[in-house]
């Protein structure tokens, strides 16, 4: 038991830098290449900001090869963001109202371009600093891993 005890703590101090680097990433202004879960590909570059402790998402441009057939928005209850029945492309809110809980942002939605649909969102930086973004409901989730862009 003593031993169990020794190497739990050894194992949580060894993390601790891992938290440390997420809880000081730069969130605000920072730039990410989406990749497509199912094909690999990346499809665009997005940029997240931070205000008033929420943190949201736009579409910057589509990449050489991305699908340029946008989906219109079809959550009426997305009136608050102007995007119900618009085309989607450069400039589009695609992340909104998220707010850090720890070392994950969530509470917020997020959009998913082909189909038009909002899903609950959380996003969260992996150890390889990549960003991990899930967009889900309930027990239903689909996990992308978006790359770091300087």
């Amino acid at each position: 038991m003593k031993k169990v005890l020794v190497l739990l703590i050894v194992v949580l101090i060894a993390l601790l830098p891992l938290t440390a680097i997420a809880s000081n990433f730069e969130w605000h202004g920072s730039k990410w290449k989406t990749i497509d879960d199912e094909t690999g590909k990346p499809k665009s570059l997005i940029q997240l900001t931070v205000t008033e402790g929420k943190l949201s998402g736009r579409i910057l441009r589509l990449l050489a090869g991305a699908d340029p057939t946008v989906t219109r928005v079809k959550a009426p209850a997305d009136d608050l963001y102007q995007r119900h029945g618009r085309k989607l492309g450069m400039g589009t809110l695609i992340i909104a109202d998220m707010v850090l809980n720890g070392d994950k942002w969530e509470g917020g939605t997020i959009l998913e371009p082909k189909t038009g649909k909002l899903y609950k969102c959380q996003l969260w930086l992996s150890d390889t600093g990549e960003l991990k973004v899930r967009g889900f409901i309930t027990l239903f989730y689909r996990t992308q891993t978006w790359k770091p862009v300087d």
